[in-house]
């Protein structure tokens, strides 16, 4: 058996948003990948694919990081630094 991810520290921007699209319903991933580009889907898509197996800690830790990021600043701006910031950030 694989062992699990649990070093958020271990992952790439890519994988990062990868392992938050899993935890997502499907309703919701679908209107996430409809919102992105193709290049944008392929990379997603090939990050979720081979990312094996995350344990719960982890996926609690991203979301958790997310909502206090949003929580935060009240507000939210996006642009390919801010992006690259928050995808690379740990």
């Amino acid at each position: 058996m694989a062992e699990l991810i649990s070093d958020v520290r271990k992952l790439s921007g890519p994988q990062k948003a990868a392992v938050m699209m899993l935890g997502l319903d499907q309703e919701s991933t679908s209107k996430l990948f409809g919102m992105l580009a193709m290049d944008e889907i392929k990379e997603l898509s090939a990050s979720m694919s081979q990312l094996g197996g995350v344990s719960s800690d982890l996926v609690e830790q991203l979301f958790q990081h997310f909502a206090d990021q949003i929580s935060g600043s009240g507000s939210v701006t996006g642009s390919y630094d801010s992006t690259e910031r928050l995808l690379r950030g740990s």
